[in-house]
Protein backbone atom coordinates (compact mmCIF):
# COMPACT_ATOMS: atom_id res chain seq x y z
CA UNK A 1 0.00 0.00 0.00
CA UNK A 2 2.87 2.36 0.81
CA UNK A 3 4.32 1.76 -2.65
CA UNK A 4 1.02 2.70 -4.29
CA UNK A 5 0.87 5.90 -2.26
CA UNK A 6 4.48 6.64 -3.24
CA UNK A 7 3.71 6.13 -6.93
CA UNK A 8 0.65 8.40 -6.76
CA UNK A 9 2.15 11.20 -4.68
CA UNK A 10 5.93 10.83 -5.38
CA UNK A 11 6.67 11.73 -1.74
CA UNK A 12 10.02 10.20 -0.79
CA UNK A 13 8.96 9.17 2.71
CA UNK A 14 6.42 6.72 1.28
CA UNK A 15 9.10 5.26 -0.97
CA UNK A 16 11.35 4.73 2.05
CA UNK A 17 8.52 3.07 3.99
CA UNK A 18 7.76 0.77 1.05
CA UNK A 19 11.44 -0.12 0.68
CA UNK A 20 11.78 -0.86 4.42
CA UNK A 21 8.68 -3.02 4.35
CA UNK A 22 10.03 -4.99 1.40
CA UNK A 23 13.31 -5.63 3.24
CA UNK A 24 11.49 -6.77 6.37
CA UNK A 25 9.40 -9.17 4.28
CA UNK A 26 12.51 -10.59 2.60
CA UNK A 27 14.21 -11.00 5.98
CA UNK A 28 11.14 -12.87 7.23
CA UNK A 29 11.66 -15.50 4.52
CA UNK A 30 15.13 -16.41 5.82
CA UNK A 31 14.91 -20.03 7.07
CA UNK A 32 16.06 -19.48 10.66
CA UNK A 33 14.23 -21.35 13.42
CA UNK A 34 11.57 -18.93 14.79
CA UNK A 35 12.06 -16.37 12.01
CA UNK A 36 11.11 -18.93 9.39
CA UNK A 37 8.56 -17.31 7.07
CA UNK A 38 8.04 -20.62 5.29
CA UNK A 39 6.25 -21.96 8.38
CA UNK A 40 3.58 -19.26 8.10
CA UNK A 41 3.38 -19.65 4.34
CA UNK A 42 2.87 -23.40 4.76
CA UNK A 43 0.02 -22.76 7.23
CA UNK A 44 -1.66 -20.37 4.80
CA UNK A 45 -1.21 -22.72 1.86
CA UNK A 46 -2.98 -25.73 3.36
CA UNK A 47 -5.95 -27.05 1.46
Amino acid sequence: MAYVIYRVTAVGVWGAIAHSGALVNLFNLVPVWQLDGARGFRALGRQ
